[in-house]
């Protein structure tokens, strides 16, 4: 499965809804107050998790990417915080990577 298709791969009806879930609670975090956006974050991961089960990483990756509109970091991130990884915990990682690459460059 090198290279990218032109269409997006078929869905299963259990990928379907779990596409549509994180799509939604994507949405959903973006709307609500900072507080809250961490419950739609986990709730994203754990659909995510479910539709990662049992695929070959490039298709999961081509999933995400075409049917979810995020990266694939952004998902495993996601299904960080689902297996409960602190939000806060998460973004500090993410900033320390980004400052070493400052640094390095």
């Amino acid at each position: 499965m090198t290279g990218l298709r032109d269409e997006p791969m078929p869905l299963t009806a259990a990928d379907q809804v779990d596409v549509q879930a994180v799509i939604t609670m994507l949405a959903l975090a973006r709307m609500k107050v900072a507080a809250k956006r961490e419950a739609f974050y986990r709730a994203a991961g754990q659909h995510l998790a479910h539709m990662r089960d049992g695929k070959h990483s490039e298709h999961f990756a081509e999933l995400v990417r075409q049917h979810c509109g995020i990266g694939l970091s952004r998902a495993y991130e996601l299904i960080a915080i689902a297996r409960g990884k602190p939000l806060a915990e998460l973004r500090a990682e993410k900033s320390g990577k980004v400052r070493r690459k400052v640094k390095t460059a």
